[in-house]
């Protein structure tokens, strides 16, 4: 493993060594997704929009709940409701 150094600005921000955008392969203006586990922060690359809306799909359908209609009586009427009020 290869450890790479930047600094944070006064923005909060950092930038991500060339190295480390290459083996990543993302450009300007590519998402990047960030966790916090365990006191450590991971970077990945964030994909495209269709990229994530396939995850979600795939999440969707490993869950059983991919074209699953919405009902009524499932909560979101009394949520709306409950944002007019």
């Amino acid at each position: 493993m290869t450890a790479y150094y930047t600094a944070i600005t006064s923005k909060g921000q950092i930038t991500l060594p060339a190295a480390i955008r290459r083996a990543l392969r993302v450009a300007p203006g590519d998402r990047v997704r960030v966790r916090l586990e365990d006191g450590h922060a991971t970077v990945e690359p964030g994909g495209t929009l269709e990229a994530v809306r396939a995850r979600l799909q795939a999440e969707a359908r490993a869950r059983g709940t991919w074209g699953t209609p919405i009902a009524s009586g499932d909560g979101w009427s009394a949520h709306v409701e409950s944002d007019r009020a």
